[in-house]
C-alpha cells in the first residue's frame, strides 16, 4: 500500500502551507527590502506569488510544503545555484539573496510548521503550452535540457542520495495501489500491465545505467517561449521534482510529452527530441533501448498520480489535473506500437543500427 507518511508521499498528500497575500507582501518588504504587489499563482505542493515592484520588476515568491524538509529544500536552491555557475547562458530562474545575504528564509506561520521561504527572479515569456510547436522549436528545447543535465553532471548534495519522490519513475511501481482509484476497468488494465512489464523487464536493466540529479519536470507548463519568436525558449521553470535517478528518466519525462496527436507517426515528435539531445549529450545504447518503456512509465505516473491528488484535494483539482487527459491520450496511442518496433524507430531516427 501507499504510505501517507512517508517522506516521498507526504508531500503529495498535504496541501501548500497558508500564507495570505498580506504576509507575502510584509516578508518581502522586510527581507528583501522591496516594496511590491502580489497575486497568487498555481502550484502543486508549494504556495507561490508572483511579486511586482512598482518600477516593473517581477519576482516569484515560494513557500515551501511543510512536508519537505530543510535539506531537500536546499538541494534545489543548491542545484539552481551551480547550474548557474555551471552554464549561465542557460535561461533558468535566478536566487535572490535577502538582506541577511541567506537564499533561503526560515519563517514561522499562524498555521502550522515553519517554512522555507524564496524569492526568485521572474522570466518573461508564453507558456509553451499556448504556443505553437515546431521542429526547431522541440530541438532547441531538447539541446537545453542537455546542457541542464550536462550542467548538473557533477553535482553533489547531502540529501541527493536519499530524496525520494514519487514522481521519479524508479518508483512507479509503487503507485500499483492507486489504480483502483481510477473507475475504468480497461484502463486499469493497461496500468497494471505496463507496471508488470516496467517492473520484470525494465526496472532491472535500468537500475544499473548512469545516474545523476535532474530536472525531473520538463512538461509544457515548465517552459517559456518569446511570444513574437516561438523557436526561442525564454524560460525552464520548476526545479521542485528535482531528484538523483537515471539519466535517462530525464530525456523519458520530456518525451512523454512530445507525443504526436494527430495522424502522423506517434513517436516523429520524440524522435526530433531524442536526436537534438543526442548531438549535444549521446546516449548509450542501452538508454536509447529503455526510453520507449520508460515514456510510457512515466505517462502511467502521470495519470495515476493526479488522478489520485485530485481526488484528495479537489480545491486544486484543475491544475493538478492540467496533464492527465493528454497524458491518457498518448498512453492510448503508443499502445499501437511494440518495443521493438519503437526502438528500431528511435535507433533510425539516431541513424543507428539495431
Amino acid at each position: 500500500m501507499i504510505d501517507h507518511g512517508s517522506p516521498a508521499n507526504a508531500l503529495l498528500c498535504n496541501a501548500p502551507p497558508r500564507i495570505r497575500p498580506a504576509e507575502a507582501i510584509a516578508l518581502v518588504e522586510r527581507h528583501y527590502g522591496l516594496s511590491v504587489s502580489v497575486e497568487a499563482l498555481g502550484g502543486e505542493r508549494d504556495t507561490n506569488y508572483h511579486a511586482r515592484t512598482d518600477d516593473g520588476h517581477g519576482y516569484i515568491l515560494k513557500f515551501a510544503n511543510q512536508s519537505e524538509t530543510p535539506l531537500v529544500t536546499n538541494l534545489t536552491t543548491a542545484a539552481m545555484l551551480h547550474i548557474a555557475e555551471r552554464d549561465p547562458g542557460l535561461p533558468i530562474q535566478h536566487l535572490v539573496a535577502a538582506r541577511n545575504g541567506q537564499h533561503e528564509l526560515c519563517l514561522a506561520i499562524e498555521d502550522g510548521e515553519p517554512t522555507i521561504a524564496r524569492l526568485f527572479t521572474w522570466l518573461e515569456g508564453m507558456p509553451l503550452w499556448r504556443a505553437e510547436r515546431s521542429a526547431e522549436q522541440r530541438a532547441t528545447i531538447a539541446a537545453l535540457l542537455a546542457r541542464l543535465d550536462l550542467a548538473l553532471a557533477d553535482f553533489e548534495h547531502p540529501a541527493a542520495a536519499s530524496h525520494e519522490l514519487l514522481w521519479d519513475i524508479k518508483h512507479v511501481g509503487r503507485l500499483r495501489p492507486l489504480i483502483e482509484a481510477i473507475p475504468d476497468p480497461a484502463r486499469r488494465g493497461l496500468l497494471q500491465a505496463l507496471l508488470d512489464r516496467h517492473e520484470s523487464e525494465v526496472a532491472p536493466r535500468v537500475e544499473k545505467m548512469r545516474a545523476q540529479l535532474i530536472h525531473n519536470d520538463l512538461n509544457p507548463h515548465n517552459l517559456l517561449v518569446d511570444p513574437h519568436d516561438q523557436r526561442r525558449v525564454t524560460g525552464i521553470l520548476d526545479f521542485g521534482d528535482a531528484v538523483y535517478t537515471p539519466l535517462v528518466h530525464e530525456l523519458a519525462v520530456a518525451c512523454s510529452y512530445q507525443i504526436d496527436e494527430g495522424g502522423g507517426h506517434p513517436l516523429e515528435a520524440v524522435s526530433e527530441f531524442v536526436r537534438a539531445y543526442h548531438r549535444v549529450l549521446p546516449l548509450r545504447p542501452e538508454e536509447l533501448e529503455a526510453l520507449f518503456d520508460l515514456i510510457k512509465a512515466r505517462l502511467a505516473a502521470t495519470v495515476i498520480i493526479t488522478g489520485w491528488r485530485a481526488q484528495r484535494h479537489p480545491e486544486n483539482d484543475t491544475y493538478i489535473l492540467r496533464n492527465n487527459p493528454p497524458a491518457w491520450r498518448a498512453l492510448e496511442r503508443l499502445g499501437e506500437i511494440s518495443p521493438q518496433a519503437a526502438h528500431a524507430y528511435l535507433a533510425c531516427a539516431l541513424g543507428e543500427r539495431t
